[in-house]
């Protein structure tokens, strides 16, 4: 008896194990399966999502001659994350173009401040993660998205 009830605790453990999810997984609003290139050269793709995610933005609006006023807001958003094979520096593109076969749906600056996209430390870590603030893409245009491609 004592060894059945070991069996069924080892069965257990190992059962809850099998489902266990990583953070990305279990905190993910949409499984994605963008093809992502760099200047139409595909790059391989690790991982890829979107989640919600919240976000905090600093206003500064000066009030007459010396007055600055400082508002903070926190808002959530859409992000559009992925972990990939490929060296990245946000500052040799400034176009992020959709795709749907080899027409152009939709454009997006990313020189724009508002434009918010998260890069890791390129320098220290591979795989290289981005995440980008999907605020101001109408959402339904990635349904008919299948490319994704970041432009000098």
């Amino acid at each position: 008896m004592k060894y059945v009830s070991l069996f069924i605790l080892l069965f257990l453990a190992g059962l809850q194990g099998s489902f266990a999810e990583s953070i990305f997984e279990s905190l993910r609003e949409a499984k994605t399966d963008f093809q992502i290139t760099f200047n139409d050269k595909p790059v391989t793709i690790l991982k890829q999502g979107i989640t919600l995610r919240a976000v905090k933005e600093t206003i500064h609006v000066k009030k007459g001659g010396s007055d600055l006023i400082s508002n903070t807001v926190a808002y959530q958003a859409y992000h559009l994350e992925f972990a990939f094979k490929f060296r990245f520096t946000r500052r040799d593109y400034s176009l992020i173009e959709f795709y749907r076969g080899n027409d152009v749906i939709h454009t997006e600056s990313i020189e724009h401040p508002s434009r918010r996209i998260t890069v890791s430390n390129v320098d220290r870590f591979e795989p290289n993660y981005l995440g980008i603030n999907l605020e101001g893409i109408p959402l339904v245009i990635l349904d008919s998205v299948d490319r994704i491609n970041f432009e000098k």
